[in-house]
C-alpha cells in the first residue's frame, strides 16, 4: 500500500472534513494522520492516506473537483480596514455583498455599538489578486468611508489566516522549489509542529527553527560559498585533500596518479560550489575514474552522489538499504518517527537531495550487524 500526504485548503465551516473524509472512504483510503489548528492557520488541514496508487489519484482528483486542493499557492495580501457603517438594521449587509462578489474570505471582523449613530467596523481581509485591490476599495468607499488601517497587531491576528500560505510563497522563493515540493514543505513542516505541540512546543518556535534553517543553507549558495582546504601529502604518488564548506559537512580527496576517492560528498544544494573547487585542485577530475565512499546515509553525506554520474558508490550495507527504501518510498532508518520523519524530509527538500542510482551501489561489507548506526 502507498502513503500520500494532501495538503488541503478547506473552507471554515462544520462538515467539511466529513466531506473530504467521505470522498477518502469511497476509494478504499485509510487516514493515517490528520492535522488542523486553527490557531496556526483556519484553513490549512494535513492528511496522510495509505490507499494504492490508484486510488490515492482518484482521492487527489476528487477532492480537487470540489476546490479541496489547488495547483498554486496565491501570493495573498492581507488588509485590514476599518469602515463606518451606520448604526442601524441591515446596514453591513452592502459590505457583505461586496466582499462575497470579490469572492474575499474576512479573516477577522470586530465592531461594538457605543451609542453613536455610526460604528467602525474593522475587517481583516484576504486578498489572492493584489491587481483588484484598488478596485474593491473603490467599491467600498462609495457605500461606506473607508481606512486602510497600519497597526502592528493586524498582522499578529491576520497571521493565523495564511500562516502555511505565507511560509509556503517564502520557502519557495528561497530554494526555487516546485509546487509538488512546496506542499511537501508545508506538509512536513506541519508534521513536526504536530508532534512537538503535544509536548507543550510553541508554534511560533517550531517554525521559526525550520525558517532559519533553511536560510541558513541557502545563504552560502553561489558566491557566498566558502571552504576551507587542507591537504596533506600521505605518500609520493597519493594526496589528502579535507575540503570544510562553512555551512559544515566535509568532504575528504584521495587521489592518486591513476585514481580519485571521495569520502562523504556534502549536501546536494551545493554541488556546483563542491565541483568546482574540486575542478580547480583537481584539474583532469571529469576524466578520471572515481568512487565515492559514503559514511553513513545522512543528506549531508551523500549530496553529489545523484550529481557525478560517472562514479562507483561504495557503502556499507546498513546505507544501501537505506536508498533502497527511499527509492521504494518506504521511512527509511532515520524516518521511524513522525518527528524523525518530518525532520528528515525537510532536510532533503531545503538541501535539494535526490535519491542516488541504486544500480551503481556496491556494498562494502555483506554482513553487517542489524544495529549500527550509519
Amino acid at each position: 500500500m502507498a502513503k500520500k500526504s494532501f495538503v488541503t485548503n478547506m473552507p471554515d465551516k462544520s462538515g467539511t472534513f466529513l466531506r473530504a473524509s467521505k470522498i477518502i472512504a469511497n476509494h478504499d483510503g485509510n487516514i493515517i494522520r490528520v492535522s488542523y489548528n486553527k490557531s496556526v492557520d483556519l484553513h490549512m488541514l494535513f492528511i496522510d492516506v495509505q490507499a494504492d496508487e490508484a486510488h490515492l489519484q482518484k482521492i487527489e482528483d476528487d477532492l480537487s473537483k470540489i476546490g479541496y486542493i489547488n495547483n498554486k499557492i496565491f501570493e495573498t495580501r492581507v488588509i485590514e480596514v476599518s469602515i463606518k457603517i451606520p448604526d442601524h438594521v441591515g446596514a453591513v449587509l452592502p459590505i457583505i455583498e461586496i466582499l462575497s462578489k470579490f469572492e474575499i474570505n474576512i479573516s477577522y471582523m470586530n465592531s461594538v455599538a457605543n451609542e453613536n449613530p455610526y460604528q467602525d467596523f474593522k475587517f481583516g481581509l484576504l486578498i489572492e489578486n493584489p491587481n483588484m485591490v484598488k478596485t474593491l476599495l473603490d467599491e467600498l468607499n462609495e457605500v461606506y468611508p473607508v481606512n486602510i488601517i497600519q497597526c502592528e497587531n493586524a498582522e499578529e491576528n491576520l497571521d493565523h489566516t495564511v500562516f502555511y500560505i505565507k511560509l509556503a510563497n517564502e520557502m519557495q522563493k528561497l530554494l526555487g522549489l516546485s509546487m509538488e515540493k512546496t506542499k511537501e514543505f508545508l506538509s512536513e513542516s506541519n508534521r513536526i509542529l504536530q508532534v512537538l505541540q503535544s509536548e507543550g512546543e510553541n508554534a511560533a518556535k517550531v517554525f521559526d527553527y525550520i525558517r532559519r534553517f533553511a536560510y541558513y543553507v541557502s545563504n552560502y549558495c553561489g558566491e557566498n560559498f566558502k571552504v576551507t582546504i587542507q591537504k596533506m601529502k600521505l605518500s609520493e604518488t597519493v594526496m589528502l585533500y579535507s575540503l570544510q564548506p562553512y555551512c559544515g559537512s566535509n568532504t575528504y580527496l584521495l587521489v592518486s596518479t591513476d585514481e580519485l576517492i571521495m569520502i562523504d560528498t556534502g549536501y546536494a544544494i551545493y554541488a556546483e560550489e563542491i565541483t568546482r573547487v574540486i575542478r580547480n585542485l583537481i584539474p583532469d577530475f571529469d576524466e578520471r575514474h572515481k568512487k565515492i565512499y559514503i559514511t553513513h546515509a545522512d543528506v549531508d553525506h551523500c549530496g553529489l552522489l545523484s550529481k557525478v554520474k560517472d562514479a562507483e558508490i561504495i557503502t556499507n550495507q546498513k546505507s544501501a538499504e537505506n536508498f533502497l527504501r527511499q527509492v521504494k518510498k518506504q521511512p527509511d532508518y532515520r524516518e521511524q518517527t513522525e518527528l524523525h520523519l518530518g525532520y528528515s524530509k525537510i532536510s532533503q527538500i531545503i538541501s535539494g537531495y535526490l535519491i542516488p542510482d541504486v544500480e551503481k551501489i556496491k556494498i562494502l561489507d555483506s554482513d553487517s550487524p542489524k544495529e549500527h548506526d550509519l
